[in-house]
């Protein structure tokens, strides 16, 4: 991204020393070029954008508690107390996750829903996500599997009260037609 908008810089800068060469005039307006490198170097907050460094944050802070899971290490609270926790997911986002996980047990007793609804899948890659393309304007990103990556998954952020949160990841709050397509 950031390599993006440093080319992006550089051929406006080039673009506009070159008008400038055409007509005469070789002087460099100081303020037009930090106007132009302000508006490019915004930050996500700026931009009024989700960063996706919450949604990595938080999903791979989610791997790495199954792996310590998984690997039989003591942890200090179980998976539901740990996402009830977290100040950068949302309230919709817990309720869902609840609501699913309780209606499972209800449907099928000691199975449950069978798959991880945050990841939605059984097995997931050990080694965390990356971030794959870019934030939509209304909150969608996809991230895949490091070590892995035909393993992807949609994720939403929303805004509440100028704090980007996450909203959806897997199954949770997104809908059938955003989900990641399994392969």
């Amino acid at each position: 991204m950031i390599n993006n908008i440093l080319s992006i810089l550089s051929l406006t800068i080039l673009f506009g020393i070159g008008l400038l060469a055409m007509s005469g005039n070789v002087e460099i307006a100081p303020s037009m070029l930090d106007v132009e490198i302000k508006v490019r170097t915004d930050s996500y907050e700026q931009q009024n954008i989700a960063d996706p460094k919450i949604a990595l944050s938080f999903i791979n802070e989610y791997v790495g508690l199954l792996n310590n899971s998984f690997a039989g290490k003591e942890c200090e609270m179980s998976l539901e107390q740990w996402l009830d926790n977290r100040t950068d997911v949302s309230s919709d986002f817990k309720n869902e996750y609840h609501r699913i996980l309780k209606e499972a047990a209800l449907e099928n007793p000691g199975y449950g829903l069978g798959f991880d609804p945050i990841l939605d899948a059984q097995d997931f890659p050990d080694s965390g996500f990356e971030l794959y393309g870019t934030v939509s304007s209304d909150g969608y990103l996809t991230v895949k599997g490091i070590e892995w990556a035909g393993f992807k998954i949609r994720m939403r952020l929303v805004k509440e009260k100028s704090t980007w949160l996450v909203d959806g990841s897997g199954i949770i709050n997104i809908p059938e037609s955003e989900q990641a397509i399994r392969q």
